[in-house]
Formats: structure tokens, sequence, C-alpha cells
């Protein structure tokens, strides 16, 4: 599947990537927390809270630029991305730190049962791409950082009574691994982008949809998903400030 990606996925992560850099950039305007909170989530936490959470599929890009800048992704290599993403976020929320989140693995689906993952998992990203576009960046829409509702609809429902889950877990991400050319030309150009590691999270609820809780982490240049330290680190930055849900009530961060 990963080799039949189109152009259109490719745009909207570009797209999603671009609006990160803005947030970056702008300081996180009026010190906003990077991680967006359902509201609903904000004001009953107990209620809201993912419990029993099923895995899906990582969706890793691993890509190889060149001294001349193109970049092409390696399949091999996010392959092993996506598997050392997997394996992080199974040792982080069975650490002590997070044991109020119970992980479960994807099971075996029934083609229907799979075509409406996939199908789901493509929505999630047109949503993604629209909660960095209005959320993030230099100009961010307040009112829906207040009321974050954004929602896949209930469409996955029957795969979490299957499995037992009251949420899933969906991560995706792009990485950059400079070729030593690239590396070399670095040394004696400027402006030569060394590559960066970006993965986004969401916790989505199953009855209804919604996204309850999203993050992002992004680092330039020093990290490579390729290795299960790197995977690790990037996956605790992800989730070190989880739930957030106190600082969004001191914030008064909610409608």
């Amino acid at each position: 599947r990963r080799g039949t990606r189109t152009k259109e996925t490719r745009m909207k992560t570009t797209t999603l990537l671009a609006s990160i850099a803005l947030a970056v950039l702008s300081g996180c305007a009026q010190q906003i927390p990077t991680y967006r909170v359902n509201h609903k989530f904000v004001q009953s936490p107990p209620t809201y809270a993912p419990k029993k959470v099923l895995i899906m599929p990582v969706d890793v890009t691993i890509k190889e630029v060149t001294a001349g800048g193109v970049a092409e992704e390696v399949p091999e290599w996010s392959k092993q991305g996506a598997a050392n993403v997997h394996t992080a976020l199974n040792d982080y929320f069975r650490s002590a730190k997070k044991k109020e989140v119970q992980l479960i693995e994807m099971p075996k689906l029934v083609d229907k049962d799979r075509e409406t993952l996939l199908q789901h998992l493509a929505l999630y990203r047109r949503v993604a791409g629209a909660v960095t576009s209005q959320t993030y960046g230099l100009q961010p829409w307040l009112h829906k950082i207040q009321k974050f509702d954004y929602t896949l609809g209930d469409g996955l429902k029957s795969i979490g009574t299957r499995t037992g889950a009251d949420s899933a877990i969906v991560v995706f991400g792009e990485d950059e691994v400079s070729t030593t050319g690239r590396k070399i030309a670095a040394v004696f150009m400027d402006n030569v982008s060394l590559g960066h590691t970006f993965l986004a999270a969401a916790f989505v609820n199953f009855n209804s949809g919604d996204i309850i809780w999203f993050n992002y982490a992004y680092q330039y240049k020093n990290t490579d998903l390729r290795k299960p330290g790197d995977a690790a680190y990037i996956v605790e930055r992800l989730f070190e400030e989880y739930p957030g849900v106190d600082r969004y009530q001191q914030l008064k961060l909610v409608q």
C-alpha cells in the first residue's frame, strides 16, 4: 500500500509540515500547548479519557535526500521506521509513566473491517490537515482550540466493539535521511537542510469518532527513525505532556 501512496496524500503531508513549521516559528502563539485536547475531555476527563486503546498501523515514510536535494522514499527504511515507532509506543505506554492507557494490538480483520480501517486512516489524514492548518501557525483559530471538536464520524465503531477498545491511537510521520554527499555539501554551502523527523499522533474515540487528543513532534536533523533509540525519543516527546487536561483548564482553553 505504501508504494501506491498518491500525490494528493504526499501534498497533505507537506501542507501539514508547513503548518507545523509556522507553529515552531511563532513560538506557539500565546503559549498555547503544542497538543490539542477535545473540549469534552477537558470538561469531563474520567468519562472521555482513553483507557483501552487499539494501536492502528503506524504509517511512516523515510526518504533519502541526495546532495542535489532529490528526496526519494526507501520502502525498506519506511517499514523499519514504522516497526520501531510501534515498538516504542508499546514500551512507552507499558512503562510506569503511562499505566492509565492499556494498549491492545490490532487483530486480524475481515475484509470489510480492513477496508473500513483503510478508509478512515485516509480520512484521518484529511482531518489532521485541517487540525494543523486551523489550530497551528502564526494565526491559529483560537475558537477551534477552545472547542476542539474534530471527528472522523462513527464508522470505526464496529472495530472498537470487536476488540473491546474504547479508543484508537493513530500515528503517522516522515523522516529524511541525508546522503554523505549532502552532508558534505552542507559543510561548504549555506541553506542546505539536513532533513527532519516528524511524527503526529492522535487518540480517536471509537463510539463517536472524535479526536480526543492530538500532538506532533518535530526534530531537525539529529534523529533517525531507523534507530530504535531515536524512535523511542520522539515517541516520548509526543506523549510526555499527555493528557495535559490540567494545563488546558488553567489556561481556560475550553468553551
